[in-house]
């Protein structure tokens, strides 16, 4: 499934999230505050972050731009201070969503499907992008539309088929016939 990181300064709350996540397939890092955060994020690649809005070293809106700014990963701010202004500021500087403890377990996995749900999706994009742009740029998309085929999606690699309007010229064609004249009705 996902790597989360899981920052928060109660030990209890990274346990319990821990257990909660790893029991869905997730695997789970923590950590207890903005260095130990950093220190992560620059050693590995998580997935998603839950991020505390109070730690003891910084300020959760602050690490949350420090983050972003080096093109880490969505992240949710968990906070028990619920107050409209953090829940704006934190969205403007890009949570990907925001969630006032104490909070119900099945709210949280309802997030984290959107997220990484919506994380899979980008990344399936952009790896069809870089294959289309590949292909583009090898002529392979443009030499097999010349040659009257195309490949077919889904991953059948090697099986092709015949381009559809090239097969109904050809269907026009023989209804013609050698005389040019097409079908009596």
């Amino acid at each position: 499934m996902a790597l989360i990181l899981v920052v928060d300064d109660e030990k209890n709350l990274r346990l319990t999230l821990t257990d909660a996540l790893q029991r869905e397939g997730h695997s789970v890092l923590t950590a207890e505050d903005g260095a130990g955060t950093i220190s992560i994020c620059q050693r590995l690649s998580p997935d998603l972050i839950l991020l505390d809005l109070i730690l003891p070293d910084v300020n959760g809106i602050q690490l949350l731009k420090r983050i972003w700014r080096a093109g880490g990963p969505p992240i949710i701010i968990m906070t028990a201070y619920g107050e409209v202004r953090s829940a704006v500021e934190a969205m403007k500087h890009h949570a990907y969503d925001y969630i006032c403890k104490p909070f119900d377990l099945d709210e949280l996995r309802l997030i984290l499907r959107r997220v990484l749900e919506e994380v899979r999706t980008r990344q399936e994009v952009e790896r069809l992008h870089e294959i289309d742009e590949g292909a583009y740029r090898g002529g392979g998309i443009c030499q097999a539309i010349r040659g009257g085929e195309i490949p077919l999606a889904g991953g059948e690699a090697g099986r092709r088929q015949r381009d559809p309007h090239r097969l109904a010229q050809r269907r026009d064609r023989d209804r013609k016939g050698a005389g040019g004249q097409g079908p009596t009705l």
